[in-house]
């Protein structure tokens, strides 16, 4: 044990093989398998080669796996299990009998060895093993106590064996024996590789978990283990990554078929060149439109010639930088084609950046010509640079004195275009050249895909200094289309974006996801003639299910500032369920490469390369840099091509196209912005007080957030505030951290780096806030700061905080704005954040606002809320508990017109429910949620209120969608708190889908002020009781005198018969149905029963098979909580049976038997019925009206009437509101599902009134079956 105990030391490595789908929470054995065969001719020269290096046959043949799983995953902590026969002991050699034991090899491929050096390696591992073979795998596992995960095996997900014997045909006469290969349809492991030993070669079975993969990928892994053993054969010293595992027709197919993107463009032409040809062609279309003024080509080109003019008389050169520092207007494009046409080449100098990074970068590119304006002038006073200063306002009169024709230049498309400074690891940002033939070949490939039409009308929103403004300035320009300029403080106003879509005739924009979260949230329902771009960032599920129902289009972007703008694009469609960026755009080439610079294979993981014209000619007086990240291109004989080293990873999928999986180095973006974090170290680490730094990335992919940690020098300190204003002098707003943490030391690896990942989530030090820390002085900023506090996770913020810098973007600046307005009972436009971004300045606003202006509060926000009547107040049931809003619940909550709730039920659509709509599911999702997390009903209660948020998936999509439901539900959680809840319950099959709940962690770690976590199994349970009791007394007949048949003994199951052991009491027999592999735990639970309940009855336990499932129709009392309709077939059911949990059952034949034959009873499980009728609030959008109507809704909750309510959402509520009611999560004990019961007897619940789906059973049908079936009292 010394030796496993030794060779297995933690940590150990999960084997990362890239899979097909996602990894279920739990592992699940469904499988399949594959054959091939490897020639001869290979597997004898391996023989000959293992013979040569004085080692077995399997040795090679394992060492040669380890390489193709290194080369799949970059893991050098490789571990493979393996049989082994067990028969080291003497005395167990000549005895029959099954002594097999599996085997732990665990290898070190680190240092990029030789196949020969790692042979010796496998090779003295596995003699280690067999010696040590006898210790079985079960007592590792109890010995050695792995980290366990529900999602894999322990130690090891991959077995390889070579067979010891040789399969053979064998004839006898003129009858032929072959083996047969029998498969259970079963996976052990994620993958079982199997090699036998055959006169043809080797003969490969590869038994595979089908849940991970497919078989086209596990018939590529074959081949490249064929392709792998070709190379060893040939070349054994060779290092592992020298080896190339591409058969010869994928390597043409990925580096050639899929890099054809070859494509004819004006090649000599320069960008203001076309803008010329287009204003000669189309001089009075109108092309820019900026406030309540237009310009058209000709005056817009006419302008711009003579500043050009201008410009060439104050001595500007081809190839010469000069910077253009403008607001948003006429001019700035005025001024950027003015630079172009003189020769120049435009270097954006944003006014929203801090002066000493401009000053840098005015400074860095030596300019010696500044365009801006006369606001502006002052910001390079005191620049180090001679510059001349050209305000185009005030020096109009003298530009308009040129000529308005065309200069002279000898500018040549060869020549640089603009210069634009992106963050720099090294604390100062470089800047990346872009040649007109860079650009040039960027706009002639956007004007085919996505394309753009002269009647088009772009809006424009993004910055001059993010390289995307390039299309949104230029391509519409020589397209003959026209530009909407958006003005700046209109561009993080998604309520002001919604006004251009709805006056200004837009058909196309290009913005991030945060943009469009703006446009969305602002209210916009989609303009059907639009063109979406999205890109800068990761284009999120959710958001693209969004765009897709309110767009004609919508299309994902990809590309570095390196490469100019876009390299890749790709349409997304709505059948797709996965986003790719897809194939690169003309005369552009894609190389996905691991850390050996071999081509990866479909489906693996790699760096991502781009050549082709796009590719930038470096960086500005950065001649290192420029090397490290522009490369030669190994795959072009042009000895001149570069590829960009992009440090993203991506993977090719079988069509070509290509999913983007995020950095691979340090690099972050920001709200679209590309961020190196080791700027933000540098300039950190050059404060005095600091001793090391550290910046991350936290947050959700949506919303990520900076977050700095710093380990101050000996008796030194800093506050918050003073290492923002130290940042605030060199880097722009968007690259100052959001969070401050302070550590005595960092966390470090076991080599001695930081450990990033154990870094702690981040906190606000109050302690070394306390020297700049303002607390609020009036009621008025009280009130603000609550609200700010809940946004921010924080328990505390100063009035003089900064909204941004505490880490707010646009998207929390409206959720804000919405709850301030609730709060305060007046409207908060959300631009007044933005114009006073502290609780002190944003109070001092509101107190000016105009009297007529504030609102007279609704009830719901008064300072006490109205008590809650009590049961015996509430109405009478009637039409009016049931009302439709044709708004969202969620909008009506922001302002007031809805009350909060005190908790929230997650739900889903079921197959059922969508049926009944006579919509598919794909349009009822987008109408009803919009494919965002939903808050569709509210219930009121005698005791409170129960939002129910649906969350966009269908019942069948809970497990195969199992990444994005997480993300949905983490959402949904956020929509829980906003609305006041205090606990949120996952309902039905969410529970089991999180693998209740625990999967939602890692999401949740670290978010403050999250509601509670339930899954309701102590609600549940109760009120199966309930129910139990209800049909019993009903019935007329006694618990003692059943034969109760339990259907599913899994969380819930359990928990509903120990209680009705210890309430209702014991019947004659149980017989306990479940599914065959859990009949261990089923004999766990019959002894556990018998032993603490005394129970005298027989107990028998029913595989749910078809040889034992006929044994459960004995019962007398059927007691489910199977989901799964048509399990049990009605119709062998004997004659007074009782159902509790009906769910098991087609519902339709057992209604019609209930009709038909009133021969039995059944009723729903999981819901109660309250003293007193619920209020119910439906959100049902107009277009739904002839689709959700209060029947289906009704019946979609499981209710007969409106005094229904479901346990599982009730339990959220109950552990909100009444004492000594804890959240239940998973699987529980009567102990702990008690409570629950006893709080439903004191509140009056009950069962509900015995139905099936949402129709009643009569009582004719009742109070017949007592008299024909009732065995107690009458």
């Amino acid at each position: 044990m010394n030796y496993w105990r030794s060779k297995l030391a933690a940590p150990l490595p999960t084997l990362d093989l890239p899979a097909d789908r996602p990894r279920p929470p739990q592992q699940t054995f469904r499988g399949a398998k594959y054959l091939c065969e490897i020639p001869e001719e290979i597997a004898a020269r391996i023989e000959a080669l293992s013979k040569a290096e004085k080692c077995t046959l399997s040795t090679t043949l394992l060492a040669a796996f380890k390489t193709l799983l290194f080369r799949y995953t970059g893991q050098e902590d490789v571990i493979v299990g393996s049989p082994a026969a067990n028969r080291g002991r003497v005395e167990l050699e000549r005895l029959i009998g099954f002594f097999a034991n599996t085997i732990v090899l665990r290898d070190d491929l680190s240092g990029n060895p030789t196949f020969r050096d790692l042979l010796r390696r496998v090779h003295r591992t596995a003699l280690e093993a067999q010696a040590y073979q006898h210790v079985p795998f079960d007592a590792l596992v109890e010995e050695l106590h792995p980290a366990r995960d529900l999602s894999h095996t322990p130690f090891f997900q991959t077995m390889f064996v070579l067979q010891s014997f040789e399969i053979h045909d064998t004839r006898m006469g003129d009858i032929r024996y072959q083996p047969l290969d029998a498969h259970t349809g079963t996976a052990k492991f994620d993958q079982t590789w199997e090699l036998f030993r055959t006169p043809r070669g080797l003969l490969c079975s590869i038994e595979y978990n089908t849940d991970l993969f497919d078989e086209a990928t596990i018939r590529r892994m074959a081949g490249h283990y064929q392709t792998l053993l070709t190379g060893i054969a040939a070349q054994p010293g060779a290092h592992l990554s020298d080896y190339t595992i591409l058969t010869d027709a994928e390597r043409h197919q990925i580096l050639v078929e899929w890099n054809r993107t070859e494509a004819a463009y004006p090649l000599d032409q320069c960008v203001h060149q076309l803008v010329e040809a287009q204003a000669e062609r189309t001089p009075d279309a109108v092309a820019l439109i900026f406030g309540e003024e237009q310009m058209t080509y000709r005056e817009l080109n006419q302008r711009a010639n003579q500043l050009a003019h201008y410009l060439k008389q104050c001595g500007v050169t081809p190839n010469m930088l000069v910077g253009i520092h403008l607001d948003r207007s006429f001019e700035m494009l005025i001024g950027l084609l003015g630079i172009l046409k003189a020769g120049g080449v435009y270097l954006p100098l944003d006014p929203a950046f801090p002066t000493e990074r401009l000053h840098f970068m005015a400074d860095d590119a030596q300019i010696s010509v500044l365009v801006t304006q006369t606001s502006l002038q002052t910001t390079f006073a005191s620049s180090r640079q001679t510059i001349h200063i050209i305000c185009v306002d005030a020096d109009w009169p003298k530009i308009a004195e040129y000529p308005d024709t065309m200069p002279v230049t000898s500018t040549t498309s060869e020549q640089l275009c603009y210069i634009l400074y992106t963050s720099g690891s090294t604390g100062k940002p470089k800047g990346v050249q872009i040649t007109h033939r860079n650009f040039v070949n960027f706009l002639c490939a956007m004007q085919k895909q996505p394309g753009i039409q002269p009647t088009d009308v772009l809006l424009a929103v993004t910055t001059l200094s993010f390289d995307i403004a390039g299309l949104e300035l230029f391509l519409p320009l020589i397209s003959g289309a026209r530009i909407v300029l958006a003005r700046k403080e209109d561009t993080y106003d998604g309520s002001r974006l919604l006004h251009y879509f709805q006056h200004a005739g837009i058909t196309m924009m290009q913005a991030t996801p945060v943009s469009w979260r703006l446009l969305i949230a602002a209210g916009w329902d989609g303009t059907p003639a639009v063109k979406a771009l999205c890109g800068g960032e990761a284009l999120p599920y959710d958001l693209k299910q969004q765009l897709i129902g309110k767009t004609s289009s919508l299309w994902n972007m990809y590309g570095p500032t390196e490469t100019t703008i876009w390299s890749t694009v790709d349409q997304v469609l709505p059948t797709e369920d996965v986003i790719t960026i897809g194939r690169p755009i003309a005369n552009t080439q894609m190389y996905i490469l691991d850390r050996h610079f071999q081509p990866v294979p479909v489906g693996i993981l790699g760096d991502l390369y781009i050549g082709g014209e796009g590719v930038s000619p470096g960086y500005f007086h950065r001649p290192e840099l420029s090397q490290e990240r522009f490369l030669a291109n190994p795959f072009n004989g042009d000895q001149e091509a570069r590829i960009y080293r992009t440090g993203d990873l991506a993977r090719y999928r079988a069509d070509g196209r290509i999913e983007f999986f995020g950095r691979s180095d340090f690099q972050v973006k920001i709200r679209g912005y590309r961020i190196e974090l080791g700027e933000i170290e540098t300039v950190l680490a050059k404060h005095p007080a600091i001793l090391e730094v550290v910046v991350v990335a936290r947050g959700d992919a949506d919303h990520p957030q900076l977050a700095a940690y710093i380990v101050f020098a000996e008796q030194k300190i800093a506050t918050e505030q003073e290492l923002r204003d130290w940042l605030k002098r060199d880097v722009p707003d968007y690259m100052i951290p959001a969070t401050f943490t302070f550590l005595s030391a960092m966390p470090l690896t076991p080599n001695g780096k930081v450990d990033r990942r154990a870094l702690p989530d981040p906190e606000r030090q109050a302690a070394l806030q306390e020297e700049t820390f303002a607390p609020p002085r009036t009621a008025l900023e009280r009130q603000i700061a609550e609200v700010w506090a809940e946004a921010f996770g924080m328990f505390f913020v100063g009035i003089h905080d900064n909204f941004f810098l505490l880490g707010g973007q646009s998207l929390l600046a409206m959720q804000v704005a919405a709850k301030l307005s609730v709060a305060l009972r007046q409207p908060v436009n959300v631009r007044l954040l933005f114009q006073h971004p502290t609780i002190a300045k944003l109070a001092a606003a509101l107190e000016t606002l105009p009297a007529q202006e504030i609102a007279e509060p609704p009830a719901c926000c008064q300072a006490q809320p109205p008590e809650r009547p009590a049961a015996a107040e509430q109405p009478a049931a009637s039409a009016e508990l049931f009302t439709f809003e044709h708004r969202p619940l969620l909008s009506l909550y922001a302002v007031g017109k809805l009350p909060p709730c005190d908790a929230v039920a997650l739900d889903y659509l079921t197959e059922g429910l969508i049926r009944k709509t006579g919509l598919e599911a794909t349009e009822l999702i987008d109408r009803w949620c919009q494919h965002l997390p939903t808050l569709y009903n509210i219930s009121d209660t005698p005791w409170g209120r129960i939002g129910y948020v649906m969350l966009p998936f269908t019942d069948t999509e809970l497990f195969g969608r199992h990444a994005e439901l997480l993300e949905s539900a983490a959402d949904a959680i956020e929509t829980a708190r906003l609305l006041g809840a205090r606990t949120v319950a996952f309902t039905g099959l969410l529970a089991f889908a999180t693998n209740y709940c625990r999967d939602m962690q890692p999401l949740l770690a670290g978010r403050a002020n999250l509601p509670s976590i339930t899954t309701g199994h102590g609600a549940i349970s109760s009120a199966y009781i309930l129910n139990l009791q209800a049909i019993l007394q009903q019935s007329g007949r006694q618990i003692a005198e059943e034969r109760v048949a339990f259907i599913d003994l899994g969380s819930l199951g359990g928990s509903v018969l120990r209680l009705m052991l210890r309430i209702v009491g014991h019947p004659a027999e149980i017989l306990l149905c479940d599914l065959p592999h859990r009949a261990a735990s089923l004999e766990t639970m019959r002894r556990d029963i018998i032993e603490r309940f005394d129970f005298q009855g027989d107990i028998r336990i029913v595989a749910l098979t078809p040889e034992q499932i006929n044994e459960a129709y004995a019962a007398t009392l059927f007691i489910s909580a199977f989901q799964i309709a048509g399990l049990l077939d009605i119709g062998k059911v004997q004659p007074g049976a009782l159902i509790v949990g009906p769910a098991c059952f087609e519902q339709a034949a057992l209604l019609t038997r209930l009709q038909e034959r009133g021969d039995l009873l059944a009723t729903v499980g999981g819901v109660v019925r309250l003293p007193s009728p619920i209020r119910e609030s439906a959100y049902r959008p107009r277009a739904l009206e002839q689709h959700l109507t209060s029947g289906i809704l009704e019946e979609f909750n499981a209710k007969g009437d409106s005094h229904d309510l479901p346990s599982c959402a009730f339990s959220s509520l109950l552990s909100s509101c009444v004492p000594g009611i804890a959240p239940t999560v998973g699987e529980v004990d009567e102990q702990d599902a008690l409570p629950y019961y006893e709080a439903l007897q004191r509140l009056e619940c009950q069962g509900t009134a015995l139905h099936v789906g949402n129709t009643p059973i009569s009582p004719e049908i009742i109070q017949s079956f007592r008299q024909r079936f009732g065995r107690g009292e009458k």
